[in-house]
């Protein structure tokens, strides 16, 4: 049931991991020539591709460029911007759920995909541990405390991203199997059935972010199904509505949308760039 998701998780994830690690810093290089006394020895590389500045990082889908550190009270702040470099041009708007029945129409280029989750300041041998709030914030904030000198910063680095990857997941629910993962980190479960002329199923998604909610969508498979609502107040529960007075056995329902895949990698990171 769950292929669909595997399949397209794992050629996400599998480039996203290879972006990152070019960021890192790899480099290829060519067979090395032996040297004779009528051959001087020469070395050359490939220019490193610039999407958007000199200072930026490859990660994922997009370049990050960092700000220069600076201190706020007692936190010390890095700013940075994310550009996407993913093709958008075909890609539909995405229909964002605000609450209480109230939704928001985003275009591709301007939703988040990529969150810059943790990050990390080394000074000498000291690691001080730093995050950015959620996938829209565009700064990371460090407690260090009052009286700290940001020239100190022997080096900057991410340390865990997530990016935002599409799903859909067909499961099965009912009396004795209430509960289904249909993505990393997301789990369907089955709430109630009130069964009555028509009989009306709630299913909640629950994740292991707060904020991995917002592009879901829950709809019943086969016939008989006659509509899927998710709560006015925002919650992520759906009320789908079935024809019967009787729940179907079992009750086949689909989960799609987009969920955060969490990557722990620790990435350097070049302050300093126009942002």
């Amino acid at each position: 049931m769950l292929g669909r998701v595997a399949a397209s998780f794992i050629v996400f994830v599998i480039a996203l991991v290879s972006g990152a690690a070019l960021s890192g810093g790899a480099t290829t290089s060519e067979p090395i020539e032996p040297r004779t006394a009528n051959t001087a020895a020469t070395t050359s590389a490939a220019p490193r591709a610039v999407f958007v500045s000199p200072s930026e990082t490859l990660l994922g889908p997009a370049v990050v460029i960092a700000g220069e550190p600076y201190m706020s009270g007692s936190q010390l702040v890095i700013e940075f911007d994310l550009v996407s470099l993913a093709p958008t041009g075909d890609a539909p708007t995405i229909e964002r759920q605000l609450g209480f029945g109230s939704t928001r129409q985003l275009l591709p280029e301007d939703l988040d995909t990529l969150f810059l989750e943790s990050w990390s300041l080394g000074i000498g041998n000291e690691r001080i541990s730093g995050a950015t709030a959620n996938p829209a914030a565009r700064a990371a904030r460090f407690e260090v405390g009052d009286g700290f000198d940001p020239t100190e910063i022997d080096q900057i680095a991410i340390e865990s991203f997530a990016v935002l990857a599409p799903f859909s997941a067909d499961i099965q629910l009912g009396v004795g199997n209430e509960s289904q993962i249909v993505a990393p980190g997301l789990t369907a479960r089955l709430l109630a059935i009130t069964q009555q002329a028509k009989t009306i199923i709630q299913i909640e998604v629950v994740s292991d972010r707060d904020f991995n909610l917002d592009n879901l969508r829950v709809s019943g498979i086969g016939p008989g199904w006659l509509s899927a609502v998710r709560e006015a107040e925002g919650r992520p529960r759906w009320n789908l509505t079935h024809e019967s007075s009787t729940a179907p056995d079992p009750i086949l329902v689909r989960v799609e949308g987009a969920s955060w895949i969490a990557i722990d990698q620790s990435i350097p990171i070049d302050p300093g760039g126009e942002r």
